[in-house]
C-alpha cells in the first residue's frame, strides 16, 4: 500500500509545502519505498511509494504526456494490460505502473473513468488546464481514504490515505466514500459504483451455480498475483484464508507454465497481469507458497492452520505472540488502525504483528480471506435470521460498510510496517456471482451450516478424479473470528485488564465525556480513551463500531454468540463416553465462563441434553457408542462401523481426506480387546457377545517433494465374541442390556442427579443475576461491577489468568481523555 496527501486551492501552496511534506511523512510507513510530490498552481500533490509493480519506473505522482494530468494513487489496477491494449498506439506511456492507465481513461471517460477499473485504488488526479481536481475510492474501500476541510480556507479541499495527516490541518474529516468521485468543479461527491445488489430490497431470484461461484473465486485470486516482488498468504486456518491459500497454491504451481505466456500486444510483454484470454504473466516463479499464521501457543487458529499449510505443501511460517506483547502493541495498533472499535482493535492487534515479522521476510503482498463472511452471511448471529429478505439486507449492508470495520482493519494493520493486503472474495466479478443469487441458498438451517454455498462449491467429493482443495474438517470447521481464533485467552485478557484500568465511578462518568456514541463496556472506554489522546474530536465521526445483529449482546466477539456456545456443547456431547477427558475440559473452560456470564438460561438446556446423553449412554444403549460426524453437507450423522481388515474406504470412521499431492499407501490391523481363544471349549455353553475392538489404521503418504510422512488413527468398533458366560448373553447382568451392575447404575445416576442440580441452581443464580443487574441499568458483564476497585497507579501488576502477573502501564487512570502526541513509540 502507498501513501498519498493532497491539497487543492490552497491560498499559499508554496508557503504550505514544507508543512504538506511533513504530514506526508507521518504516512511513510505505507509506502518506505520512494517520497515524491508535484506542485502546480494552488495544488499540491504527495506520494508515499510502496513498489510491487513498475518497480524500476514506476515512482510517483504520475505525469502525462504533456505533463497537464498530475495523479496520485495508491492502489493495484488488476486489469491494466487491457486498457493499454485497448488504446493502441493513441498515448505514450512512460512508466510501467498499472495506475499510469488511470491518466488516459481520464482524458477519454472523464469522471467515468473510475467504472473501467477492475481493482483496488483510491488517487487525486489534478488537471491543471481546468484547474480541477477528482478524487475516487474503489468499489468497496479496500484502500483508506479521506477528505477533509478547513473552515478558515473556504475554498480549499484535502485527501488523504490516513487521518493522521488531515486533523492537523482539517476541523472537517470525513471517510471518503467507496465507490464514488469527487469533482472539485462541482463540489459535489457522486456514486459511479452501480452494481444490481447495490439496493437490499431487490431480493435476487437467481438460482444458484456452484461452479460459477468456484471459477470466479479462482480468477480473482489469479487476478491478485500481479506482482514483480515476493508475496505470500495470511493462513489462520478458518475456511477463508484456506481456500484463497488454496487456490493460491494452485496458481502459483501453474504460474510456471504461464510466465513465458505472450500477449498479442508485443508492447505489453513487459508487463505483469492479466491479458484479454485470462492468463497471468509474472516475472517470479516460485516453487512453494509462502503462509503465515499468528495466535496464543495452542491456538485453534495455529494449530489448524499448521494442518491446512501441511496438506497444501506451503511454506509455513507459525508465529506466537505473548499476551504482554499483544497489551504492550494495544496504543501503536489505535495509532495505526485510527480506530475505537472493540472488534477491530481485537483482531488487528495480531494482524499488527504478524505484518511486521512478514516483513522482515522481505515479502511486500500477501493475500487475505476478509469479505466472505459479509457476502455469505458467515457470522454466527446470522443464524436469527428471520427470513431471506432480511438475510440480504444485512448481508448488504455489512458489504456497504467493510470500509469502517474488516477492510480497514486488513489495509492499515499490514500497511503499518509496508506490507500490501489483497483480497479475492471482494473482486467486482465475484460480487455480483456471490451476491447475485437466491439468498435462501445463503440461509442457515435445515442441515445447512453457516457459508454452506462456499464450503459446497469447494467440496469435490462429488469429482473423484479432483483434487481435493482442502482437508474435510476444516473445509466443514465451524467460523472464529479472528481475534477469537488466535487464542481465547487474548481477549479475557483485554477484559480483565480494562476492567482493573477503568475504574467504576469512570465508567460511570462516561456520558460526560462522549455526549454521543458512549462506550457500553470498559473495554471499549479503555479504547476509546487511547484513540482521544492520539486523535483530536475530529476524527471520531470516521469510526463506526461493529455489532452483530438479531443478538442482545454488546460483545461483538463470535464466541458470545449463543450458537457458537451451544454448537460446542453439543460436540461434547455427542462425544460423550462415559467420562470428561482434558481436552474437553480446556474447550469448555472459556465457554462455561462466557456462558455463566451471557447466557445463564442455557445452562438449563445444557442440564438436560447433558443427563439424557448420560443415562442414554451408559444404562439404555444395547449398542456400542459411534462417533458423530460432519457430512459434506453440513450436517451431522453417524458413519458406519469400519470393517477391521478393510483400508479402501476413506471416510471410514471419519478418517480425513488424502491429501492432494504424491501417492498413497495404506495398511490396517486389528487389535481385539479381551483377546479369545483360537480353540473355544466346545462343551460349554456359547454365547456371541459384542465386545468393543480397536481398529489401527496406519498411512504411509509420499508428497510431491518425495518425502514420506506416516499417520496412525484408532477407530473404534465391535466384534462378536463367542462367551460361555451365561450372564453376558443379554449383554451383562440380567435385565441389564447394557452390561453396567445395579451397583454401577446407582452411581452413575448419583452423578448425573448431582450434576443436573448444581447446573439447575447456577443457571437460576444466573437468571437472578442478570435480572438485579438489569434493574441498575448495565447491559456490562456484571464481574465488571466491583467494590474493590483499585486506585489509580502509574504501573499496575495485573493478573493474567494463568498464575502468573504482567504489568500495565499509563498515566492517572482516572483523568479525563486529552490529546497526545501524534507519534506514539513502538513497544514490540
Amino acid at each position: 500500500m502507498c501513501g498519498i496527501f493532497a491539497c487543492h486551492k490552497h491560498p499559499n501552496v508554496q508557503g504550505f509545502k514544507p508543512k504538506a511534506l511533513q504530514l506526508s511523512k507521518a504516512i511513510r510507513h505505507r509506502g518506505p519505498d520512494w517520497s515524491g510530490n508535484v506542485t502546480s498552481n494552488s495544488t499540491i500533490l504527495t506520494h508515499e511509494r510502496l513498489s510491487i509493480v513498475g518497480i524500476d519506473s514506476g515512482a510517483q505522482p504520475l505525469t502525462s504526456e504533456d505533463n497537464s494530468l498530475i495523479l496520485a494513487v495508491n492502489g493495484e489496477i488488476y486489469n491494466h494490460r487491457l486498457i493499454r491494449k485497448s488504446f493502441g498506439d493513441k498515448y505514450k506511456f512512460k512508466t510501467h505502473s498499472d495506475c499510469e492507465v488511470i491518466l488516459y481513461l481520464y482524458a477519454e471517460h472523464d469522471i467515468d473513468a473510475p467504472k473501467m477499473l477492475d481493482g483496488m485504488f483510491s488517487f487525486v488526479l489534478y488537471d491543471s488546464k481546468r484547474d480541477r481536481v477528482v478524487a475516487a475510492r474503489d468499489p468497496i474501500g479496500i484502500t483508506s481514504f479521506y477528505q477533509g476541510w478547513n473552515s478558515s480556507q473556504p475554498d480549499a479541499v484535502y485527501f488523504a490515505s490516513e487521518l493522521k495527516c488531515l486533523h492537523p490541518v482539517c476541523d472537517k474529516i470525513i471517510s471518503f466514500p467507496p465507490g464514488h468521485i469527487y469533482d472539485s468543479e462541482t463540489k459535489k461527491t457522486t456514486r459511479y459504483f452501480q452494481p444490481s445488489w447495490w439496493e437490499p430490497s431487490r431480493v435476487p431470484a437467481t438460482p444458484l451455480d456452484l461452479k460459477l461461484i468456484r471459477a470466479t473465486l479462482e480468477k480473482s485470486v489469479r487476478k491478485r498475483l500481479m506482482a514483480e516482488v515476493p508475496y505470500g498468504v495470511l493462513l489462520s486456518g478458518g475456511l477463508d484464508s484456506s481456500l484463497i491459500a488454496s487456490i493460491a497454491v494452485r496458481e502459483t504451481r501453474a504460474g510456471s507454465d504461464l510466465n513465458g505466456h505472450d500477449a498479442s500486444n508485443g508492447n505489453n510483454d513487459h508487463l505483469v497481469g492479466i491479458d484479454d484470454e485470462g492468463h497471468l504473466k509474472t516475472v517470479r516463479k516460485y516453487e512453494r507458497l509462502r503462509s503465515f499464521s499468528i495466535g496464543l501457543p495452542g491456538s485453534p487458529d495455529g494449530v489448524a492452520a499448521q494442518k491446512v499449510a501441511d496438506f497444501l505443501g506451503t511454506e509455513h511460517y507459525n508465529y506466537t505472540f505473548t499476551i504482554q506483547e499483544g497489551l504492550d502493541a494495544l496504543r501503536d495498533v489505535i495509532y495505526h488502525l485510527e480506530t475505537y472499535d472493540v472488534t477491530t482493535i481485537r483482531a488487528s492487534t495480531p494482524m499488527y504483528l504478524l505484518s511486521r515479522k512478514i516483513k522482515a521476510l522481505g515479502v511486500k503482498m500477501v493475500l487475505s480471506g476478509e469479505g466472505s463472511d459479509e457476502i455469505f452471511g458467515g457470522y454466527l448471529y446470522f443464524h436469527a435470521a428471520p427470513d431471506k429478505a432480511a438475510f440480504h439486507d444485512e448481508t448488504v449492508r455489512r458489504v456497504k460498510n467493510l470500509h469502517l470495520a474488516d477492510c480497514l482493519r486488513a489495509n492499515k494493520s499490514t500497511s503499518a510496517w509496508g506490507l500490501e493486503a489483497r483480497v479475492p472474495f471482494l473482486d467486482k466479478e465475484f460480487l455480483e456471482v456471490a451476491m447475485g443469487f437466491d439468498p435462501q441458498e445463503k440461509m442457515i438451517g435445515n442441515g445447512r451450516i453457516e457459508k454452506w454455498v462456499l464450503r459446497a462449491a469447494f467440496d469435490t467429493s462429488s469429482e473423484p478424479e479432483a483434487e481435493p482443495y482442502l482437508p474435510k474438517d476444516i473445509l466443514w470447521r465451524q467460523k472464529e473470528q479472528f481475534s477469537d481464533g488466535v487464542g481465547y485467552g487474548w481477549i479475557d485478557a483485554l477484559k480483565d485488564t480494562a476492567a482493573h484500568v477503568v475504574s467504576d465511578e469512570d465508567f460511570a462518568k462516561r456520558g460526560e465525556l462522549w455526549d454521543s456514541d458512549a462506550p457500553d463496556t470498559k473495554e471499549a472506554y479503555w479504547y476509546r480513551q487511547m484513540f482521544d489522546e492520539q486523535f483530536p474530536k475530529q476524527c471520531a465521526s470516521t469510526v463506526m463500531r461493529w455489532t452483530p445483529t438479531w443478538s442482545k449482546q454488546s460483545d461483538p466477539s463470535g464466541r458470545a454468540i449463543s450458537t457458537h456456545v451451544a454448537n460446542w456443547l453439543l460436540l461434547l456431547m455427542s462425544s460423550w463416553d462415559g467420562r470428561i477427558t482434558c481436552t474437553y475440559l480446556s474447550t469448555l473452560r472459556p465457554l462455561a465462563k462466557q456462558v455463566a456470564s451471557s447466557e445463564p438460561l442455557l445452562l438449563l438446556l445444557v442440564a438436560i441434553l447433558l443427563s439424557s446423553r448420560l443415562i442414554s449412554s451408559s444404562l439404555l444403549d444395547d449398542s456400542p457408542r459411534r462417533r458423530q460426524v460432519s457430512n459434506a453437507d453440513g450436517t451431522i450423522s453417524s458413519p458406519p462401523d469400519p470393517a477391521p481388515t478393510s483400508s479402501d474406504d476413506d471416510d471410514a470412521g471419519g478418517l480425513s481426506a488424502i491429501p492432494p499431492f504424491g501417492n498413497f499407501t495404506t495398511t490396517t490391523s486389528s487389535q481385539i480387546e479381551p483377546s479369545q481363544s483360537d480353540e473355544p471349549d466346545l462343551t460349554s455353553t456359547v454365547t456371541q457377545v459384542p465386545v468393543p475392538t480397536k481398529v489401527t489404521v496406519t498411512r504411509t503418504i509420499t508428497d510431491e517433494f518425495g518425502r514420506e510422512s506416516t499417520t496412525t488413527d484408532v477407530v473404534p468398533t465391535t466384534t462378536m465374541i463367542s462367551s460361555d458366560d451365561p450372564s453376558l448373553a443379554n449383554g451383562g447382568e440380567s435385565g441389564s442390556p447394557s452390561g453396567v451392575t445395579p451397583q454401577q447404575k446407582k452411581i452413575i445416576i448419583g452423578v448425573v442427579v448431582s450434576v443436573v442440580g448444581i447446573l439447575t441452581i447456577v443457571g437460576i443464580a444466573g437468571v437472578i443475576w442478570r435480572i438485579w443487574f438489569s434493574r441498575r441499568g448495565s447491559e456490562e458483564d456484571p464481574s465488571l461491577h466491583r467494590k474493590d476497585t483499585p486506585p489509580p497507579l502509574s504501573v499496575s501488576s495485573i493478573p493474567s489468568g494463568d498464575g502468573t502477573a504482567r504489568t500495565v502501564s499509563g498515566g492517572d487512570r482516572r483523568k479525563k481523555p486529552g490529546f497526545g502526541s501524534m507519534n506514539p513509540s513502538s513497544n514490540f
